[in-house]
């Protein structure tokens, strides 16, 4: 055990180096401290402005997925032959067969073209009259009254599976799902059906995903009431997120970023005004950028009053008086 010296029986000399050393480590230390937090606050400052700007490369790409499946929507609700097809339908309540061959072969190619669409259908309040892709048994009229107050325009609703499906496989599959109403073209007022147009959440991930790292924690597409539309984390799935922390700043902002948990994790984000939607990615290099500049300027500190203490005093340096150790490489071994 090293033998602490009582500063009461150092002579002279040695307690004005001591003195000297400790008049002059206290405001070093301070000076260190304050520049190791303006280094650090600039760092993680670059840090998060580089996390935006590499998460919004991932815009482009979302919103030409968004285009083609509203293109792919535009193209059901205009058909003309389905057009033909629903208000005959309307009117007779029989089904045209000449019609309903046209309408198969047209959509039955266009959205064969489609990758990212897995399924078309047309629905009414009683029946299911079209489906494209994967097969259902019968379409829920659960979203009919939000999709009538949408007067036209698409509901995305977010990741969700489907017991309707005829095959076990795709009841555990989670879908992203967009409907619409049909309107009557010589009568805006009145819906003659409804359509679904079907993505896969992992098509939708895929898109976005691809700019994590070793230092993403989260990354996943939220709306504007905290239900997750996709997310890299499939745990996340079928959740809700108004609760989480950062959630307030999603409903201020259009783009920026925060800090959660007490600083150690940084909260990237931009928005998608054409489907309310925000892309947020979650990170904890802030925290790892903060500890390590932290570690560096002490340890630098440490190192340099160890030298200006040894120049100090040559022949008993000042750690050698404090701890009682006449010999410098035990010392230095033990830093």
């Amino acid at each position: 055990m090293k033998k602490i010296i009582d500063y009461k029986n150092l002579s002279i000399g040695k307690k004005f180096t001591v003195t000297l050393c400790l008049i002059l480590m206290f405001p070093l230390m301070i000076l260190f401290l304050w520049i190791n937090k303006s280094v650090t606050d600039q760092i993680v400052e670059e840090n998060c402005k580089t996390n935006l700007a590499i998460l919004k490369q991932t815009e482009n790409a979302l919103q030409s997925m968004i285009q083609d499946i509203t293109s792919v929507s535009l193209e059901v609700i205009g058909n003309v032959d389905l057009q033909n097809y629903l208000k005959a339908y309307d009117i007779s309540g029989t089904k045209n067969k000449d019609l309903e061959n046209d309408v198969k072969f047209y959509f039955g190619n266009k959205i064969g073209l489609k990758n990212q669409i897995s399924r078309v259908s047309i629905f009414t309040e009683e029946e299911l009259l079209f489906q494209f892709g994967k097969y259902m048994l019968n379409e829920s009229g659960e979203y009919i009254p939000e999709i009538k107050a949408y007067s036209g325009r698409m509901l995305w609703l977010p990741a969700a599976k489907d017991e309707n499906y005829m095959l076990s496989r795709d009841k555990n599959i989670y879908e992203v799902n967009v409907y619409r109403a049909i309107n009557n073209h010589d009568n805006f007022r009145e819906i003659l059906a409804y359509e679904r147009v079907t993505v896969s959440e992992d098509y939708i991930c895929d898109v976005y995903s691809g700019i994590a790292n070793e230092n993403t924690k989260e990354m996943f597409i939220v709306n504007s009431s905290g239900e997750v539309i996709s997310s890299l984390n499939k745990e996340l799935l079928g959740t809700n997120l108004y609760n989480k922390e950062y959630f307030s700043e999603l409903s201020k902002k259009r783009e920026g970023y925060s800090f959660v948990e007490n600083n150690k994790t940084t909260v990237s984000f931009y928005y998608l005004p054409n489907v309310q939607w925000h892309v947020v990615k979650i990170d904890d290099k802030v925290g790892m950028v903060e500890k390590s500049c932290v570690c560096k300027s002490v340890h630098r500190f440490c190192v340099y009053s160890r030298i200006f203490c040894d120049i100090s005093d040559s022949k008993y340096p000042i750690a050698d008086i404090l701890y009682g150790n006449h010999g410098m490489g035990y010392a230095y071994s033990e830093y």
